[in-house]
């Protein structure tokens, strides 16, 4: 590399004298044109980008999507290997579980409800082991914690990551352990096989200097690495757009990072292309509407969310303010969509909150199975047609863990 700038100033230098011996009239523009691009080449600096933006040609896999706003034929059978959990004694409704992080660590689920800022934590029998009303859990100012996620050293030891704050809380149960600051302000976090840490950063605060979507630390939660770096079009995109709850979707020993502006999905640790490329074909969303105009005034598809399991990937969208739901079959390469919510079936496959054991865990409402049961044949009612609903508390969610058949 020295040797090469040390040729580009010898080049420049030959110029210059050239010119000092030609009249000056003649070649005085040109003296000054050659003056500021030797300078400018002296100072530029060459910025290694380690992320793509959509691009068809250098994802990994493209998964492309015509007919966007119809809904397909969802066939009755089309679920299998399904087994239901129903929490009992539930502290939490529907509308919060569907906001919600939903974990599983050694046979027991975990809860984050963000909004209300609780915490639970059942068996796979739908026990309630404990709760944390972390509403009740105040700063040393008096003020609460904006707590988005979490993590499960053991299944009573969970560290919280609050957002506004670079801190991790430790709890034992419901008892406030430890607190940790660091240096970087992040909203989600995995855990690596070596006990290094992935942190993800939203686009809307760059109190450290401008923010990347990815950040690797140590176990001691120090910087090693960052990936993903955020520009001033993303982000006033993502502020004005973005539907995304998390980026972050774990599936077995797989993270996927979700790039919903540029219809991407990443694998750690490989950020040099996407791994999935969704294709919107003419109802992609360009950084050219990041305008005054809103999204939901737009025909353009924004994705939502993102799941895998071993032979089947599902994902949601936006288009025209509606949600869509999609399952691709990875050995066929065939897909499925729908936004009809008319069918327990529907319902299940469009709640998608978490995978598990190389299962899709769904969210479901009792008091919504009831009503439907009241109006379809028992054989309409899928892997809930053995249930008791009589027998079932009224506003009891339903944890649905199931595959799909080959489609």
């Amino acid at each position: 590399m020295s040797s090469k700038r040390h040729l580009k100033s010898r080049v420049m230098l030959f110029i210059l004298l050239s010119l000092f011996k030609s009249p000056m009239s003649k070649n005085i523009n040109f003296l000054f044109f050659i003056i500021i691009f030797f300078f400018a080449c002296k100072n530029h600096k060459k910025v290694e980008i380690k992320y793509t933006k959509s691009s068809k040609a250098m994802a990994l896999n493209t998964i492309t999507i015509n007919n966007i706003d119809e809904s397909d034929h969802i066939p009755d059978d089309i679920i299998s290997e399904a087994d239901v959990v129903t929490l009992q004694k539930a502290q939490i409704n529907f509308n919060e579980l569907t906001n919600s992080r939903i974990r599983f660590f050694q046979k027991k689920i975990f809860i984050l409800n963000c909004i209300g800022l609780k915490f639970y934590c059942y068996d796979f029998k739908g026990n309630l082991q404990y709760s944390i009303d972390l509403s009740k859990k105040k700063d040393p100012g008096g003020k609460n914690y904006k707590i988005s996620d979490f993590l499960i050293k053991s299944w009573k030891e969970i560290r919280f990551i609050v957002s506004d704050r670079s801190t991790l809380l430790f709890f034992e149960k419901n008892e406030l352990k430890d607190t940790l600051k660091f240096n970087f302000w992040a909203k989600e976090l995995e855990q690596l096989k070596n006990g290094e840490y992935l942190f993800y950063q939203d686009f809307v605060n760059d109190r450290y200097g401008k923010p990347s979507h990815v950040i690797k630390t140590n176990s001691s939660f120090e910087i090693k690495e960052t990936y993903l770096p955020t520009s001033d079009m993303e982000a006033n995109m993502a502020n004005k757009n973005s539907t995304v709850m998390y980026n972050m979707f774990k599936s077995g020993e797989n993270i996927n990072i979700l790039q919903e502006q540029f219809y991407n999905i990443f694998r750690y640790p490989d950020f040099s292309k996407a791994y999935y490329y969704i294709d919107f074909l003419k109802y992609k969303f360009s950084p050219l509407d990041a305008g005054s105009h809103s999204l939901n005034n737009k025909r353009k598809a924004l994705l939502n969310s993102f799941w895998e399991i071993s032979n089947t990937i599902n994902f949601s969208y936006f288009f025209e303010t509606k949600p869509n739901f999609v399952f691709y079959n990875k050995e066929t390469k065939s897909l499925l969509k729908t936004k009809d919510l008319n069918s327990v079936n529907r319902m299940i496959l469009s709640n998608i909150k978490a995978v598990n054991e190389d299962f899709f865990i769904s969210v479901v409402s009792s008091d919504v199975i009831k009503e439907i049961s009241k109006i379809s044949d028992k054989t309409k009612m899928g892997v809930l047609r053995n249930l008791d609903l009589h027998k079932m508390p009224s506003a009891n969610p339903i944890l649905i863990s199931f595959k799909l058949r080959r489609f």
